[in-house]
């Protein structure tokens, strides 16, 4: 959803992403947004690190300008399993309480 100040929202959106590949890649350095690029510029270096991870879907660039949205769910979303592969995450089993009744 968008949020009340966009330029805050694609901030946010940046430093996770710049988060989530710094633990895929095990590099602080691996996709990180300098404190004077422009949005076009930091969008064009984010597309060019998930081509490097081998991300799949084509999306323009200009739609990940609006860090809002279908894409934006699209790009956490493969980053996040990346992240969850990188750190060797398994899922474990479900624990059911006994004597709990089923509603």
């Amino acid at each position: 959803m968008p949020a009340a100040n966009n330029s805050i929202q694609f901030d946010d959106f940046i430093e996770l992403c710049s988060w989530l590949c710094s633990l895929i890649a095990r590099d602080s350095n691996y996709f990180k947004k300098e404190k004077f690029d422009d949005p076009n510029t930091v969008v064009n270096k984010l597309m060019l690190a998930l081509r490097e991870l081998e991300f799949q879907l084509s999306i323009p660039s200009q739609k990940l300008k609006t860090p809002y949205g279908e894409h934006t769910l699209a790009v956490i979303d493969f980053l996040v399993d990346l992240a969850l592969k990188a750190k060797k995450f398994q899922w474990g089993k479900p624990e059911y309480k006994e004597n709990e009744e089923v509603r």
